[in-house]
C-alpha cells in the first residue's frame, strides 16, 4: 500500500511540474503571438478579445 501511496504522490508530482510548465509555454506563446499580432493587425485582434 505505501508503494501505491509514494507512485500517486509522484505522479501528482509529475503533474503538477507539468501544468507549471505549460502555463509558462503557454504565457510566452501568448505573450509572442500577441506581439507578432499586434505588429501584423492590431484591429482583429483587439476584436478577439472582446470576445
Amino acid at each position: 500500500m505505501k508503494r501505491v501511496g509514494q507512485f500517486l504522490a509522484g505522479i501528482i508530482e509529475l503533474l503538477n511540474i507539468m501544468s507549471i510548465f505549460e502555463l509558462v509555454v503557454a504565457t510566452v506563446l501568448d505573450g509572442y503571438s500577441w506581439i507578432k499580432g499586434r505588429r501584423k493587425n492590431y484591429g482583429k485582434q483587439k476584436r478577439l478579445r472582446m470576445m
